[in-house]
Order: structure tokens, then sequence, then C-alpha cells
């Protein structure tokens, strides 16, 4: 990170490094690269899955706090996304600590999604569209399906 590393770079089966600390669950790193380094938090491996794929995947349901946190933040409909064999984070079993993470910030998802004005939402597009100008490759999702 000092030397001003790509830290969305990927390895060959396409894994960033949020992928790897999430998928430990190594939690303070997952934190300092989504909040301090603005990590792209729904980019996705070779196979379809997120960082939430793999930290679900595994029961890691603090960090899967932070990441839907996030990806709510962004608009992201994080939920309809498929990874696993086509499964989303909701289908995948996991222990119930972090399947009531998990239906909680997509309730907040979902109603953050419904109160937004016209304006919020271009807001929001335009508010993704900077990050993703200085580095942040996280692409805007629709508005119109919840």
């Amino acid at each position: 990170v000092e030397h001003k590393a790509d830290l969305n770079a990927k390895d060959d089966d396409g894994w960033t490094v949020l992928m790897y600390a999430a998928v430990n669950g190594h939690l303070d790193i997952v934190k300092y690269l989504v909040e301090e380094k603005h990590m792209d938090v729904n980019a996705k491996d070779d196979i379809g899955n997120t960082s939430l794929h793999l930290a679900v995947n595994r029961g890691y349901s603090d960090v899967a706090d932070i990441l839907t946190k996030k990806l709510n933040e962004l608009c992201v409909k994080w939920w309809k996304e498929k990874g696993f064999r086509g499964l989303t984070v909701l289908e995948l079993k996991t222990d119930s600590a972090t399947e009531e993470v998990l239906h909680r910030r997509m309730t907040e998802g979902i109603q953050q999604l419904k109160d937004m004005s016209i304006r919020s939402r271009i807001g929001c597009f335009f508010k993704v569209r900077r990050l993703k100008k200085y580095g942040y490759k996280q692409k805007p999702t629709s508005h119109t399906n919840t």
C-alpha cells in the first residue's frame, strides 16, 4: 500500500486483496480496504463471486455487515448478485448470525432505494461515477426493481 500498489488488481483466478481478506475473516483489513482505500466491493472473480459471497460462504457475519453496508451506500442490489453455483448470498447456507445481517441489510437497502427521490438516485449515480473516476471500479446499477 505504501508503494502505490493497485489494490484492485486481480490474481489468475480474478481475486482481489479484498476477496482474500473477506474469505479469511480479517475484519480490520476489510474495514481498512473498504472505508479507507475505497476498494471495489462488488468486484467479481472468474466464476462470479464477490467478496460478500466469499465471506458469507465462510459465515463471517461481521465482514458481511461491513460489505453490505458499503454496497447499500453505493445503491447496489447485492442480494440479486449470483456467485457460487449460480446462487445469491441469500441462497448460500450459512449460520444464523450471518443470515440476520444479510436480511437486515437487504431490508435497509430496499427501503433506501424506495425512499430515494429521482434527484437522490441521480446523485447516487454521480457519486459512483466520481468514485470510479478516482480509481473505484464500481458499476452503477438500475433502480427500477427491488
